[in-house]
């Protein structure tokens, strides 16, 4: 065992000696008669515990203990001294000192015990510094918000992740306020019920739509426990806020893709299977119609609607086909603007008089990366969806231009509905650079339900025989293919707008 003594009277020094020979066999006793001498050795030098005189000829009193401590906090420290006020045991162990003995005291046993006894409880004070260390590291790089508050529900703790939310980074701008002021009003019915349910002693849990002061709402996983009395911290709720609106996006998305994965096997099933029949009603009304003399107007018209009845049902087993098989684009670098001039000129033709088409070019050129075919069919079905809301007559405006996106683009959404990849579409590194092309119209819009459900398969809001219900649905697939996605936005008499965002083409 070494042994750091550290004691001016030579004559003391040699008594004490004595009796650490009498505890441990071996002893390595390095004895120094100042402060500043051992101060020197023991930061220099590794020792098992240090014998300590409270005054020196270069110190006095508890002010010994503080530099000893300061100097060597490795150090388990045993504080000798002829003061035996009732004080002075109390001040030294505040001082830092592991234990105090009084020389009037010394023995081999009382020594023992003091060497014992300083060097478990270091050890101890050791373990729950690292202990709290630890905790502390953990608290600040837990992507959770943790608070801790008191009986009247005041912060008195919040770890990094929490003043991030609300867009703080000192903790103590929020210490000492009421939990609730860290909410929206929106938000204080939701959580003083969790508050008093922690108050009569349950751990309450809700899952909520809420908004930080000062932020946009996100979807909030809130835990409030109560904890045990301690008398260290005022500490009485312990608050957890998990910001899961990241996971339930990806969950929601899943559950479409994994809808669509379905209805493309069930449509590509019944498609083959019908397109069969089909074909052999239409043989057979064809063969009726070669075989019927002409006299016979009214068999031949029967076997003419038969026929036309046919058409139709193979048109849409085509729709089915190709939403079940949609075979990959071959996308190539296209001049977007002159693109859309083309396209422009060709839907003019086909809207609805009454209908205006308007044009908003790219202020500046752009190069988009996608398949001509696909994205001229996927223009076409937005723009004749917004022609056919407006039999009366509207507007239809087509523009272009370059948008950087970043991840408050994720963070708050600015549309209705949301298809595709977005986050493949961004992966390539935010802010990214992409093509945004819009079609709005000034048609009825939509509401809500419809919104929600455009993009799912054979759903329409036409009579049966207008629509398949196919075409948003194969337009997104194919936009998600040439690794775009669609925005929508619409409010019910506010008309329409979907924007179809796609990569630029890198020009060296």
């Amino acid at each position: 065992m070494r042994i750091l003594l550290v004691e001016d009277d030579v004559d003391y020094a040699a008594v004490v000696q004595g009796y650490l020979q009498r505890i441990a066999a071996q002893v390595d006793l390095q004895h120094v008669t100042s402060l500043a001498a051992a101060t020197s050795l023991a930061t220099t030098e590794q020792f098992d515990v240090g014998l300590l005189d409270l005054n020196l000829p270069d110190s006095q009193g508890v002010t010994t203990v503080a530099a000893m401590c300061a100097a060597a906090p490795h150090l388990p420290l045993v504080v000798l001294t002829v003061e035996v006020t009732a004080d002075v045991d109390m001040q030294v162990l505040q001082a830092g000192a592991q234990e105090y003995l009084a020389k009037s005291e010394l023995g081999v046993v009382s020594l023992r015990r003091a060497i014992r006894y300083a060097r478990e409880r270091h050890r101890l004070t050791q373990s729950l510094v690292q202990a709290n260390r630890l905790n502390r590291l953990m608290l600040d790089h837990m992507p959770d918000s943790i608070e801790l508050l008191d009986a009247e529900g005041q912060v008195q703790f919040i770890n990094p992740a929490g003043l991030a939310s609300l867009g703080l980074t000192d903790r103590s701008a929020v210490q000492g306020q009421s939990w609730l002021q860290l909410w929206t009003s929106p938000a204080e019915s939701t959580l003083s019920t969790l508050l008093e349910q922690a108050r009569a002693g349950q751990t309450s849990t809700v899952e909520a739509f809420l908004a930080r002061a000062g932020a946009a709402p996100r979807w909030w996983n809130i835990t409030v426990l109560p904890l045990p009395p301690n008398n260290v911290s005022s500490a009485c709720y312990l608050v957890v806020a998990q910001d899961f609106t990241a996971r339930r996006f990806h969950e929601k998305h899943l559950r479409q893709v994994q809808q669509t994965v379905l209805l493309k096997h069930i449509a590509a099933g019944v498609a083959h299977n019908f397109n069969n029949l089909l074909t052999v009603v239409q043989g057979c009304s064809e063969m009726m119609l070669r075989t019927l003399p002409e006299s016979d107007t009214r068999q031949r018209r029967r076997a003419t609607d038969i026929r036309k009845a046919a058409i139709r049902g193979k048109r849409l087993v085509e729709h089915l086909l190709a939403y079940s098989h949609i075979s990959a684009p071959s996308p190539r670098s296209i001049d977007l603007n002159t693109f859309l001039e083309q396209e422009v000129k060709l839907l003019e033709s086909i809207l609805n008089p009454n209908v205006d088409l308007g044009f908003e070019p790219s202020p500046e050129p752009l190069q988009v990366f996608a398949d001509p075919g696909v994205l001229s069919s996927t223009l076409l079905t937005f723009v004749l969806n917004a022609n056919e809301a407006m039999p009366e007559g509207g507007t239809v405006t087509l523009s272009a231009k370059a948008v950087v996106l970043d991840t408050s683009f994720l963070n708050l959404p600015a549309y209705d509905r949301l298809v595709g990849d977005v986050e493949a579409a961004l992966s390539a590194g935010l802010p990214v650079r992409l093509a945004k092309i819009s079609v709005k119209d000034t048609g009825p819009g939509m509401d809500t339900r419809t919104l929600a459900s455009i993009f799912t398969p054979f759903f329409t809001t036409k009579p049966m025989s207008k629509g398949s219900g196919l075409g948003l649905a194969t337009a997104a697939a194919y936009v998600e293919q040439m690794g775009g996605f669609i925005g929508v936005t619409s409010r019910p008499s506010a008309g329409a707008q979907f924007d179809v965002y796609l990569p630029l083409c890198h020009v060296n």
